[in-house]
């Protein structure tokens, strides 16, 4: 007993005595985490690009001589000779630049939702290990707690060994049965170590454990809402953003206008004064380039729909599979807990009680000890399994993981 006391406290030291930290500390690291504020600096400069994109243009001054004389270059040898100054501004007969400014910026909030699924796809890695986690802490204990029993019942066959009623062959046999719980225990606590070392990801440079029971299990059987699939909502705004932007294109066969005004100073040879004019411009959308513009974004439009639509039934398959699941871990886990289990320590019990007076024989001992270890591991994995599927469920769902909503 001390032996194995010993061996378990040397395996998870490393583990127990490194700086712990709390699962909200965890998700306040996602949160600042580099990995999604590349997407959030995307979808800044998407913004940005929209106000450019959205923009009329600047208006033109110009400033140009007219009909100077080749020979002199004088401005007072003829009556048209002069200086003009002209100002132009492009002006929009339709909302094409408003609904293209509109695409930009569906597309940058598009962005920032994906910069959200991202974390919420960091929170549910983290509950995955924090599942894991938990369920190798359950097998150590249930380890534990069988290298006890069996550390005893190896000391009750070193008095039967040495009193003769055990051969040499099974008192081996129970002394390499413990070796092999020893190195399973073992083999546990670096899987340990494995899992943590997983979790310095979400950390950044920072390195400390989980504190398991800072974790709130109990939201993975909360109320299942709606609102915090960012995948979905993100290519919602995917589609949003390809609308606006074929309804611009559209809206491109309308040729914008130039309008300007001029003035022109003269020598003023003819007496009439200076001259002032006007003018308007536009071009013709002959060319395949409007045409081209047009056709590209309603492929887009199409390939934005289908997205969203495969992702739905995506979801919807996914969310039914996981009920499926979910039904038949809880049929397994209730047929364990309430029958297997309590079998199979009766049984076990029976053939310790009956080893210890001489009744039943070391091969039976053991089996019973394996085929309740068997039983507990396999519980803790259909519990593992069992949150597994319920994190899934609200994953596909939209439900709340933990974190900031957005």
């Amino acid at each position: 007993m001390l032996h194995f006391l010993g061996l378990f406290i040397v395996i998870l030291m490393p583990i127990q005595t490194s700086e712990a930290a709390t699962f909200v500390e965890y998700i306040q690291k996602i949160e600042s985490h580099p990995e999604p504020n590349v997407l959030l600096l995307e979808g800044e400069a998407l913004r940005e690009k929209g106000a450019s994109a959205g923009s009329w243009g600047d208006p033109l001054l110009k400033v140009a001589a007219q009909n100077f004389p080749e020979k002199s270059l004088k401005s007072s040898e003829t009556p048209m000779t002069g200086i003009q100054y002209s100002l132009s501004q492009k002006l929009a007969l339709t909302t094409e630049y408003g609904n293209l400014r509109r695409s930009f910026e569906a597309l940058g909030e598009a962005k920032r939702l994906g910069a959200a699924q991202i974390k919420r796809e960091m929170i549910r890695t983290l509950w995955q290990l924090a599942i894991m986690l938990e369920k190798n802490e359950k097998d150590l204990k249930t380890l534990a707690e069988n290298l006890n029993w069996l550390s005893n019942m190896l000391a009750v066959s070193k008095k039967r060994y040495t009193n003769g009623r055990l051969s040499q062959q099974g008192y081996m046999d129970i002394k390499i049965r413990k070796s092999k719980l020893e190195s399973q225990v073992s083999n546990l606590g670096f899987f340990a170590k494995e899992l943590q070392a997983e979790l310095t990801y979400l950390l950044g440079d920072q390195t400390a454990v989980l504190d398991l029971s800072s974790v709130p299990w109990g939201l993975l059987k909360g109320a299942l809402d709606t609102e915090h699939d960012y995948k979905e909502r993100a290519l919602a705004k995917k589609l949003k953003a390809s609308d606006l932007k074929l309804t611009a294109t559209k809206q491109g066969f309308v040729p914008n206008i130039t309008l300007g005004m001029s003035y022109t100073h003269r020598a003023g040879i003819d007496g009439a004064g200076d001259f002032v004019g006007a003018f308007i411009s536009m071009p013709l959308p002959t060319s395949s380039k409007k045409y081209g513009a047009y056709g590209n974004a309603v492929q887009k439009r199409y390939g934005a729909e289908k997205g969203l639509r495969a992702y739905q039934m995506r979801k919807r398959s996914n969310l039914m599979k996981v009920a499926n699941t979910k039904d038949k871990l809880q049929a397994d886990l209730k047929i364990l807990s309430t029958k297997t289990i309590p079998f199979a320590k009766t049984s076990r019990a029976i053939s310790s009680k009956s080893y210890r007076l001489g009744r039943a024989t070391y091969f039976e001992l053991l089996k019973s000890e394996l085929q309740l270890q068997e039983f507990l591991i396999h519980l803790n994995g259909l519990e593992a399994q069992l949150k597994s599927a319920q994190l899934q469920e609200r994953f596909w769902k939209g439900a709340y993981l933990g974190g900031t909503k957005k």
